[in-house]
């Protein structure tokens, strides 16, 4: 579905670069409102209700790692909300004053934040990834690291890109850029969910709407 998605947006970005037919905006990336937003959103709210499945299974069995998942879930469902109404671009001009010395990621100020947060992140649930099975904390981690590379390292890219004009907005090559950056997210959260996917089935555990 993700190799589906990105496939479109290109497609649609091709067809808008060498033809007057202009582009479509529910199939473009990092839009509101788009198939690829929708679906983004629909994946960090997945992941949330898988981690918070593990969670309570792991309370039932009177594990110490069931807060970290409950606040695994809590953080898919921030990014899920992020995801749906772009909060971190309210940050914009914050970032720009907290590093005036980095003028090249003043036009994507939130990215500083974007690092500082995944950082923090990575350092709150180290304990908790240490004490996961390793195949599981491998699979999480490799999920983590390539939506981060995408909404961190690609973003960053982006802003030095728009700095020293390499690259220039609206163009094709910018446009692609944004679907490499979005197509990281997007894959990350896929492998995330998978990677709990497999780790609720292993445990027998399942997701249920409704009466027994």
């Amino acid at each position: 579905m993700v190799s589906f998605l990105l496939l479109l947006a290109v497609v649609d970005l091709l067809v808008a670069e060498f033809s007057s037919l202009g582009s479509l905006r529910p199939l473009r990336v990092g839009a509101e409102a788009s198939l690829p937003t929708w679906f983004s959103v629909m994946n960090l709210t997945l992941a949330a209700l898988l981690a918070c499945a593990v969670a309570f299974s792991e309370r039932a069995h009177s594990s110490r790692l069931w807060p970290y998942w409950l606040s695994l879930a809590a953080l898919m469902l921030l990014l899920s909300l992020d995801e749906s109404v772009q909060i971190h671009e309210q940050f914009l001009d914050q970032g720009a004053a907290l590093a005036p010395g980095l003028p090249q990621i003043h036009s994507h100020g939130w990215v500083l934040f974007g690092a500082i947060f995944a950082v923090a992140m990575a350092l709150a649930f180290a304990p908790f990834l240490l004490n996961l099975p390793r195949p599981l904390m491998v699979r999480i981690v490799v999920a983590g690291g390539v939506f981060v590379f995408g909404a961190v390292g690609v973003e960053s890219f982006g802003a030095v890109a728009d700095y020293y004009g390499w690259l220039e907005r609206e163009d094709l090559a910018y446009e692609l850029r944004r679907v490499v950056e979005e197509g990281c997210e997007m894959f990350g959260i896929v492998l995330f969910n998978c990677a709990l996917y497999g780790h609720c089935a292993s445990r027998g555990l399942r997701l249920q709407i409704g009466s027994t």
